[in-house]
């Protein structure tokens, strides 16, 4: 159940929001599908001024387009875009909008090329870390207090935009967020197509 709740949180609480939701050079956010989080972080659209060059080679500073299928190590598939299907997933190589595994595995490939790579941690969202579960008080949830149960989804409004807190704990008059990012600790499998490259 996910419940859409827009709180804003004290300054000091915005840091460990964007650790937890990967705004910072060393985790990643990514939005997606039917709630589903890709390895974007941002959904800011590329703009291509020219068309794409079917010869030419993914490098920093070029812009792709890619379908792909991630799933975790036990082959539970956690996002997709499929060509066909779904638009595909556009980025510049080595601007930090997509985790560094994946910026990483499209360099050197061309349009039509097709790569496996398998990613740990520190290479797609981070460890997981206990000190990103954080107690609020109820009243920082307003009249929805009442409503929300563990494993709800709340939305996190802050400056650097709304990220999602999974509901941890509640208490009597507190409720316990995990602001981690909900692949932390998680070794992730990509299989990635690429559609083109500018």
């Amino acid at each position: 159940m996910t419940k859409s709740i827009y709180v804003i949180f004290i300054a000091a609480l915005i840091v460990l929001t964007a650790i937890a939701a990967g705004c910072t050079s060393t985790q990643t956010n990514a939005g997606g599908n039917a709630g589903a989080q890709t390895p974007a972080q941002t959904q800011t659209p590329v703009q291509t001024a020219a068309p794409a060059d079917p010869n030419a080679v993914a490098k920093e500073g070029s812009t792709v387009s890619v379908y792909y299928v991630g799933t975790l190590d036990d082959g539970t598939v956690f996002d997709k875009k499929v060509k066909g299907t779904d638009t595909p997933l556009t980025f510049v190589v080595g601007s930090g909008s997509v985790i560094k595994g994946f910026d990483n595995a499209v360099i050197g490939m061309k349009a039509g090329e097709t790569t496996k790579v398998h990613l740990t941690p520190d290479m797609a969202y981070g460890e997981y870390t206990p000190q990103l579960l954080q107690e609020f008080d109820k009243s920082a949830f307003g009249s929805e207090a009442d409503t929300l149960n563990i494993n709800d989804t709340v939305y996190i409004t802050t400056p650097n935009g709304v990220f999602p807190a999974k509901i941890h704990d509640i208490g009597k008059n507190s409720i316990t967020l995990d602001l981690n990012h909900r692949l932390a600790g998680q070794n992730l499998n990509f299989e990635i197509t690429v559609d083109s490259v500018n």
